[in-house]
């Protein structure tokens, strides 16, 4: 559609035909607004994080309940940070990345978008001692980093301070923002301002910040990162090859039974996505009475 239109006009002082173009203020103006608006949303939308068109992070919709057979993957516990009691006959793993919005999604959820479905799984099989949740680092999305390796170990150092799953939804709650870092603080100032963030953070949940930010410098706080980006490298995606799955995406949920020890595999139906809490109750009730794995 043109936006201008063009009438030829005889001039009687010459023989010359001129073209002139005519151009509406009105529909200028409505260009201009046009314009101005894309760019507000296509920058707010960057901005949280929720721009996924060439990311792996996984949003499930539009999904029936039947769904969840899918394919079995391994876990094993590992060293990782663990929620729940010990026996519980369950295991929930989950793979995130702190920079994947649909991560975040899944504990703090997107208006009408997701429901947070964290909550609900906590209360009706954690504290109830049903199942044990197990959290573990994976960045399916190179561009997330460094901001999601540092944030990971963060994380990371938290734990070593007996805090990890405190300090992990708080982190969520201000990260998941395809790289930018905790409040956008990477995309501002590099490394040295999202490492003042992170030790704010930690500050702020009262733990020893002379400590954290020795881990936070340390290659020890890079030992479960790089564990569990070893074990979903060598296992897990030859698995999701197998299996015909046209790659990994973040969250990541393998949920089986508990197996004998950390050090031992355990394999389980995969959730790949942020999908609602009934999804979770399926695969974790059927475990329970005995109907799968």
């Amino acid at each position: 559609m043109s936006y201008a239109h063009t009438s030829k006009k005889n001039i009687t002082t010459t023989k010359d035909n001129y073209v002139e173009i005519t151009i509406n203020p009105l529909v200028v103006l409505v260009v201009i607004l046009l314009a101005i608006i894309s760019f507000y949303f296509y920058k707010n939308s960057h901005a949280n994080g929720l721009d996924v068109g060439k990311r792996n992070d996984s949003l499930a919709e539009n999904v029936d309940t039947s769904d969840v057979a899918g394919p079995v993957f391994s876990a094993k516990i590992g060293n990782s940070p663990v929620m729940g009691r010990a026996s519980a006959p369950v295991t929930i793993f989950e793979f995130s990345d702190f920079e994947c919005p649909f991560c975040r999604a899944f504990y703090y959820g997107i208006p009408k978008r997701v429901e947070p479905a964290w909550e609900q799984i906590k209360k009706n099989y954690i504290d109830t001692g049903k199942a044990k949740y197990v959290a573990k680092s994976f960045v399916a999305v190179p561009g997330h980093n460094p901001a999601a390796q540092k944030e990971a170990q963060a994380a990371y150092c938290a734990h070593k301070q007996g805090k990890y799953f405190e300090y992990a939804h708080e982190l969520f709650k201000v990260a998941g923002r395809g790289g930018a870092g905790a409040n956008g603080s990477f995309e501002k100032g590099g490394e040295a301002a999202l490492k003042k963030e992170l030790i704010g953070l930690a500050k702020n949940l009262g733990l020893d910040t002379g400590k954290f930010s020795a881990c936070l410098d340390s290659e020890e706080s890079l030992t479960l990162y790089k564990a569990d980006e070893q074990f979903v490298q060598t296992v897990i995606s030859k698995e999701a090859a197998a299996a015909g799955e046209q790659g990994l995406g973040t969250p990541m949920f393998i949920i089986c039974k508990t197996p004998k020890d950390n050090n031992t595999v355990c394999k389980g139906k995969v959730l790949m996505g942020a999908y609602p809490y009934r999804y979770f109750k399926t695969l974790i009730d059927d475990l329970l009475k005995g109907n799968s794995n």
